[in-house]
């Protein structure tokens, strides 16, 4: 007990909880293990930017993008807006100057127009990172063909 009569010294807030529980997501990667993880992640990420059944795609694209839009249900329903596969940086250009004419136009505000485009850089970025991984692995390829001793990480 402290000079003043509280029950709790200075420091001690009094949690009475667990020490050391894990978040279950930490769990979950353990058991699964950070390549298989990883494996699946990637496999998602095709699945998501090329996946041939549209179901499948449109699943993994929920997976993939559920973690970084929480709340994307708030908000109104923006219909009649048709965003082209990005597969080129053609593709960004179209998708961004949609946006802008859909902007210009009044159907969309600066905040919803500002929302497509973070959207929009994000598949950008996703389809930049699954055209390297070949190229990396040609050249993790060629340096252990060579003998070149340097530790790369696994890209699948």
């Amino acid at each position: 007990m402290s000079a003043d009569g509280n029950s709790l010294l200075h420091g001690n807030k009094g949690h009475t909880g667990r020490q050391g529980t894990r978040n279950k997501r930490t769990i979950m990667l353990e058991r699964i293990g950070e390549d298989n993880a990883m494996s699946l992640y990637n496999l998602h990420l095709e699945t998501a930017l090329g996946g041939e059944d549209p179901e499948l795609r449109h699943s993994a694209q929920q997976f993939l993008l559920k973690p970084l839009l929480p709340n994307a249900k708030r908000g109104r329903r923006i219909e009649g807006i048709e965003l082209v596969p990005i597969l080129s940086i053609e593709d960004v250009s179209k998708n961004e100057n949609l946006i802008l004419d859909k902007i210009t136009e009044g159907e969309l505000t600066l905040e919803e127009g500002q929302m497509f485009f973070n959207l929009i850089e994000q598949s950008r970025k996703t389809r930049e990172f699954i055209d390297i991984i070949p190229m990396l692995n040609e050249i993790k390829a060629y340096m252990k063909e060579h003998d070149l001793n340097i530790n790369l990480p696994v890209l699948s």
